[in-house]
Formats: C-alpha cells, sequence, structure tokens
C-alpha cells in the first residue's frame, strides 16, 4: 500500500500536474522557474521528498512544503 501511495503521487503529478484533490481545489504542480510543468526528476525529488517526517510542520512557517523547495516546484491556482 505504501508503494501505490507514492506511485500515485509520482503518475499524477507528473502525468497531469494534478492529484485528484489538486483537481478537486483547482490547483496545479509546476516548475517554480518556469512556471512549466515540472521535469520528471522534480516530481520524483518531490514524491521522495514526502517521506520527511517533518514535511507536514513547514507549512507553518511558509506556504510551500519541505518537497516544494527540495523538487523547485510550486503549487499554482488554475
Amino acid at each position: 500500500m505504501i508503494l501505490l501511495y507514492y506511485l500515485y503521487y509520482l503518475i499524477f503529478e507528473f502525468a497531469f500536474g494534478q492529484t485528484i484533490g489538486k483537481m478537486i481545489t483547482k490547483t496545479k504542480v509546476i516548475d517554480a522557474k518556469t512556471q512549466e510543468k515540472p521535469s520528471l526528476s522534480s516530481v520524483l525529488i518531490r514524491t521522495l521528498a514526502r517521506l520527511i517526517p517533518i514535511d507536514f510542520l513547514s507549512y507553518f512557517i511558509s506556504s510551500n512544503g519541505i518537497h516544494d523547495r527540495l523538487s523547485k516546484t510550486a503549487v499554482k491556482k488554475i
């Protein structure tokens, strides 16, 4: 099940730029620098960074999580 959880994020964010939750909230993952679709390596880093146990706490400090900063991605309202 854990593998499926990470595959879900990897596949959806790379293929569509969105997970189901992002589709509902009308947001999309983008490359922070180019404002375009992120590369596979960026999405992979973003997905693996979700393994960091304190990732969710980073939202108390800034609007972007650790997984966004490490992968150089952002979430944009569409």
